[in-house]
């Protein structure tokens, strides 16, 4: 942080960091809730079996029965949403941390050159 002179700048990292560390709790949070909504899946419907030596998975359900399930839908739907939810944090923070790399990365050249 010393490198940087543009205190704004510096701010702007800061800002970055505290964002970066509540998406962070935010996303582990919902792993936490999509991780116990697979649970439940696995423990009330038996969803997936693996089949063995060959590492092949066989689905052992009823596609139809589950659709028709309003229990099923419901916890699919949970998971699909904070799913969605998690991966767009994760998107943003990258994109942020992304433009903010090339930000720094300009500043410290423009430093640099113009140091004594």
């Amino acid at each position: 942080m010393n490198l940087i002179k543009d205190v704004s700048f510096r701010s702007r990292i800061l800002r970055f960091d505290a964002d970066m560390k509540r998406r962070h709790a935010i996303s582990e949070n919902f792993f936490g809730s999509i991780y116990a909504h697979r649970q439940q899946l696995g423990e009330r419907y038996g969803v997936v079996g693996f089949s063995g030596e060959d590492g092949g998975v066989k689905l052992d359900y009823d596609f139809d029965a589950l659709a028709s399930d309003p229990e099923f839908v419901n916890i699919l739907s949970q998971i699909d949403f904070l799913s969605r939810f998690r991966h767009d944090l994760v998107e943003t923070t990258y994109s942020e941390l992304s433009d903010l790399k090339d930000d720094l990365a300009g500043k410290l050249e423009r430093e640099v050159e113009e140091a004594p």
